[in-house]
């Protein structure tokens, strides 16, 4: 029921970011820019996606969905931290390929195809 939960708000929150990120940032999203950002925001930003892609990983290939799952929501702060410091080290790209990159260095790819 929790996950559940959890997936329905992560899709809502996905659309919602979807349309404030085009009405707020014309030009694409920097990790640089994202970093000045609270706290409190950056980590909401990075558990609505990371909670979309167990969503999508869930429905292509279950072991894929629980790693994403065991990884990041055991110890959600230390996750935020992981992706927060890699952004530092990548301020350059979007904060959502970080957060793939991220998520596909601790769990593998999401390409489903090549299994």
């Amino acid at each position: 029921m929790l996950k559940t939960k959890t997936a329905l708000i992560s899709i809502s929150m996905a659309v919602f970011f979807g349309f404030i990120h085009k009405t707020h940032y014309p030009v694409s999203l920097r990790a640089s820019e994202f970093l000045t950002w609270k706290y409190k925001s950056q980590a909401f930003y990075i558990e609505t996606s990371i909670g979309m892609a167990s969503l999508v990983a869930a429905q292509n290939d279950k072991a894929h969905a629980k790693c994403l799952e065991a990884w990041y929501y055991e110890d959600e702060d230390a996750g935020n931290r992981f992706i927060l410091d890699t952004m530092r080290t990548h301020p350059d790209y979007h904060p959502r390929g970080v957060i793939l990159g991220v998520l596909q260095k601790k769990c593998g790819s999401f390409d489903y195809s090549a299994r």
